[in-house]
């Protein structure tokens, strides 16, 4: 119980449920999006910590191959 989901502001701010007040939660329900809390944990990670993370491009595997290289790229 003590992950509970976050928000996303419409200006990509990400915020935890307890920075709500009551009053705004009908507002905030229509104009922000939720976010799991291991998104939160990281993505603020890494805006509070840029020079300690290292950014690396997902790759699209293809099938059968568990690195994401093509057959032609193993010979």
């Amino acid at each position: 119980m003590d992950h509970k989901p976050a928000l996303q502001t419409p200006d990509g701010k990400l915020v935890e449920w307890r920075e709500v007040p009551i009053e705004d939660i009908s507002m905030v329900l229509k104009t922000h999006l939720p976010v799991c809390w291991n998104c939160y944990i990281a993505q603020s990670f890494r805006k509070d910590h840029p020079d300690l993370v290292t950014y690396r491009p997902w790759r699209q595997s293809t099938p059968g191959d568990a690195d994401g290289l093509s057959e032609s790229r193993h010979t």
